[in-house]
């Protein structure tokens, strides 16, 4: 399985439910419901409690990446509607809080939008090419 395809199996199984729950009552979706419904999510997907570590912290202690799979080198970081894009990959690259810690480890950084209307397109180009 590649990042990308745990990735698919564990959004795809959200609970919308829950999310149109919180949204109805916060109207809007805090990254704290991602993450609850992403570890959530993961279990159900992966049945195996050990496979995931949310909230892991580096050993110096410069930052939490939101989950980390260690058997597979992958570390996932959850945003939402945009928030600091930059700032989330910069964590990943040389100098950031994540790079000595998990250098070489496969990365993704994955954004929930909740909107009901199109917006126009930011001017500046959010991600670029990485060498992971």
């Amino acid at each position: 399985m590649s990042i990308d395809g745990f990735l698919h199996r564990v959004i795809s199984r959200f609970r919308p439910s829950v999310l149109i729950h919180h949204n109805m009552e916060e109207q809007s979706l805090r990254e704290k419901i991602y993450d609850s419904e992403f570890l959530h999510a993961a279990y159900k997907a992966v049945k195996d409690s050990r496979f995931l570590t949310p909230q892991a912290r580096t050993k110096t202690g410069s930052g939490f990446a939101d989950f980390v799979v260690k058997k597979r080198k992958w570390v996932i970081e959850l945003m939402r509607e945009g928030h600091d894009v930059q700032g989330h990959v910069d964590r990943f690259l040389p100098g950031g809080a994540y790079e000595e810690e998990w250098k070489g480890w496969e990365w993704r950084v994955v954004d929930f939008r909740y909107r009901t209307k199109a917006r126009k397109p930011h001017s500046k180009p959010y991600l670029k090419d990485h060498p992971n």
